[in-house]
Parts: structure tokens; C-alpha cells; sequence
């Protein structure tokens, strides 16, 4: 990493800096001079080495990959717990109905008959 670009790899950063707009303005490469400037120093070159991996990108696109995945097969078995919730919701409110019209025709048969 001692002679390498900055431009090679994808390190996240997240750097606060005073008067950004200004300085981006007058300077275009004004972020590459400064990790530049931070990969040349040693010991925060050292602690990046040390601490953080360097992801690839076919690393990166497998995670991607694995995410997409979890995220569909997490849609699929919504989708089957939906129809499920369903089914049983019109299958309860058919045994109900059955069970009522039932009770009504056999009560009615019985009143026709004199009992009360």
C-alpha cells in the first residue's frame, strides 16, 4: 500500500470538514489529496491496514447478492403466510355461515312440528 493510488480502492470515510464548499470549489480533487495525504502518514496507514478490510468488489456484489436474496425469500413467505391468513379467514367464515343457516333450518323444523 506504500506506493498505491487512493483511487484503487473503496474506503468509506466519514470526515467533517470546515468549509467544504470553499475548498471543494477552488480544489476538485480536494478529497483524493487528502486521503492521499492520510495514506502517507504511517500510523493512520497502519491502523487502516490493520483494523478494516479492503473489500473487493466481487465481494461486495455476493453480500449484494446474499441480501437480495434474504430480501425475496423473506417476500416469498409473506406473500404464503398472507394467502394462508386468507384461506383460514374464508374457511372460519364458511363453517360459521354453514353452522348458522344449519341451526336456523333446524329450529325452524322443529317449531313446524310444535316443539318450542
Amino acid at each position: 500500500m506504500k506506493n498505491s493510488d487512493s483511487k484503487e480502492f473503496a474506503f468509506i470515510a466519514h470526515i467533517k470538514l470546515g468549509h467544504a464548499i470553499k475548498k471543494y470549489s477552488e480544489d476538485g480533487n480536494y478529497g483524493y489529496t487528502v486521503i492521499n495525504r492520510l495514506m502517507k502518514d504511517s500510523t493512520i496507514r497502519h491502523f487502516l491496514e490493520n483494523e478494516y478490510t479492503i473489500a473487493s468488489p466481487v465481494s461486495t456484489y455476493l453480500v449484494h447478492v446474499g441480501s437480495m436474496l434474504s430480501n425475496s425469500a423473506a417476500n416469498f413467505l409473506i406473500t404464503i403466510l398472507t394467502m394462508v391468513l386468507f384461506l383460514s379467514y374464508l374457511v372460519s367464515s364458511t363453517l360459521i355461515a354453514n353452522n348458522l343457516q344449519d341451526k336456523t333450518y333446524e329450529n325452524a323444523m322443529l317449531r313446524t312440528l310444535g316443539w318450542n
